[in-house]
């Protein structure tokens, strides 16, 4: 993933994927793919944390829309934390904000959900 890093780890209820570095055409492939192993080994709800992210773009919202949707096939969820405001932008544009819960921060996904974290 050229540009990019990732970083995964389980916090219940959630597998967190933290992704740094520039998202495009470039790095969008590799990140799906590793989403959607994420999804399939760790259970079907995905945090993903974006507030390393430096750039995105429409690569990189398809990534987030196609893993959206098969997290919803498999009964769970997908949370985006901490974007960047290009990134909530994109989101509130497209009207993905209204599918996708978005939270500032780690602290306040886990408080909506009940959990520690």
């Amino acid at each position: 993933m050229a540009g990019l890093w990732v970083s995964t780890r389980v916090a219940e209820p959630y597998a967190v994927v933290t992704v740094g570095g520039e998202l495009d055409v470039a790095s969008a492939g590799s990140l799906r793919e590793h989403l959607v192993k994420v999804l399939r080994r760790l259970g079907p709800r995905l945090a993903l944390d974006l507030g390393e992210l430096s750039f995105m773009d429409s690569s990189g919202l398809s990534v987030l829309i196609s893993c959206w949707k098969l997290a919803r096939g498999m009964g769970g969820t997908l949370c985006v934390v901490a974007p960047p405001d290009l990134v909530k932008l994109k989101l509130r544009i497209t009207g993905l904000d209204r599918r996708v819960e978005v939270f500032p921060d780690l602290r306040a996904m886990f408080r909506a959900a009940g959990a520690d974290g």
